[in-house]
């Protein structure tokens, strides 16, 4: 097959994540692949360039400052990824999120040897207006396009109820990249050092950006809970935002006495160490999680979680874990003293079956298959 996969940039996330590690694992597997997105740069872009088996490429150079340009190249994108399209004789798009679906769209009407597949990974309604006029357009227009591929049963729930009526939908979870997603003791010891938190200290984490679906409103409240009996608990948030939301969180954890019990770490790209320096890992989300890459990452690398029973959560960390209503910090502070009552061989027992349901459930070599065979019905 011909692939192209569309999405509008391959910075840190994981639905660019996701699209970067079919992209490989397809491209692999013998398919001829390119990864188009609306501009050049990010962790994911460069990852596929060094793997050297998929091939990247952008629409525009950059993004403008101009609210004007950037509209007119939106506005233009779909004849640009046409022509993409008709240049390489694609024969399957596989587009991601709103406006790259609604872009895959326009791009791919009236060109009957294309496949069109559109890709769902959340299940919360959209944030900017952007979002939300492709969002209803794409509700409007889907009874076209031939599969949806939804990253969970909540995400699948979510948009069948908002009018998505696509030929077929199906449900391939997100998979998890346990070559790299592991336990590495010196890179726990390194970052625990960088930090200064002491051995016997125990390091609480919440992965993912500043957003409010996130929910670090609720996991500082927790935090605050904790820290009014214990003095050996600390916690960090790693992951950025938008600078008014960000410095609101600021605001929010000094005015509840933690400016010397949290850690903002902002953007990181060494992320295993991030959770191997853990001793819980934590989801926190209030709405809108599909298949939270974060809970699957920090299983692979065999790190306790506690996790908000919102979107897929529950279902991808079955028994081992803990599960907890959203909004409630005296139930999320409750299960991480649970947690850390819990002896250092208790907790390893629970990391080490948290890693193995990943590796036997979530593998990446599983969601390529799923989508590779997906793909090829296409053409039955």
């Amino acid at each position: 097959m011909r692939i192209v996969f569309f999405i509008g940039a391959l910075t840190t996330g994981g639905a660019e994540r996701q699209i970067a590690l079919l992209a490989d694992g397809l491209a692999q597997r013998g398919h001829n692949v390119i990864v188009a997105t609306l501009y050049p740069g990010g962790q994911n872009w460069n990852w596929l360039q060094d793997r050297g088996f998929a091939k990247v490429e952008s629409l525009y150079k950059k993004k403008y400052s101009s609210k004007l340009v950037t509209a007119c190249q939106l506005i233009w994108s779909a004849f640009r990824l046409r022509s993409l399209l008709n240049r390489e004789k694609v024969t399957v798009v596989y587009s991601a999120l709103n406006l790259p679906n609604l872009i895959a769209w326009l791009a791919v009407s009236s060109m009957r040897s294309v496949n069109l597949i559109w890709g769902s990974r959340s299940s919360s309604t959209t944030k900017n207006w952007k979002d939300a006029l492709s969002f209803h357009v794409c509700s409007y227009i889907s009874f076209s396009v031939p599969l949806l591929i939804a990253n969970s049963r909540a995400g699948l729930y979510f948009f069948e109820t908002n009018g998505y009526r696509a030929k077929k939908h199906i449900i391939i979870s997100n998979g998890i990249d346990t070559s790299r997603f592991k336990y590495d003791s010196e890179g726990r010891s390194s970052l625990r050092d960088e930090w200064n938190i002491s051995q016997q200290e125990k390091l609480i984490g919440l992965v993912g950006r500043l957003d409010p679906m996130k929910d670090h409103k609720n996991f500082l409240h927790a935090a605050e809970i904790i820290s009014k009996n214990r003095s050996d608990i600390r916690f960090v948030c790693v992951g950025d935002g938008k600078e008014k939301y960000r410095t609101e969180l600021h605001l929010l954890s000094d005015e509840l006495g933690l400016s010397n019990s949290v850690i903002w770490a902002g953007d990181r790209y060494d992320i295993c160490n991030i959770y191997s320096a853990l001793d819980i890992a934590t989801s926190s989300s209030a709405y809108g999680e599909g298949f939270p890459n974060c809970v699957g990452e920090a299983m692979a690398c065999s790190v306790s979680c506690v996790v908000t029973n919102v979107g897929d959560s529950a279902q991808i960390v079955e028994d081992n874990a803990i599960v907890i209503e959203p909004k409630n910090p005296g139930q999320l502070a409750g299960a991480w003293l649970q947690l850390v009552m819990l002896d250092v061989y208790q907790r390893k027992a629970i990391g080490d079956a948290a890693r193995a349901r990943i590796e036997s459930n979530y593998s990446v070599e599983s969601a390529v298959t799923a989508t590779e065979e997906a793909m090829l019905r296409l053409f039955n």
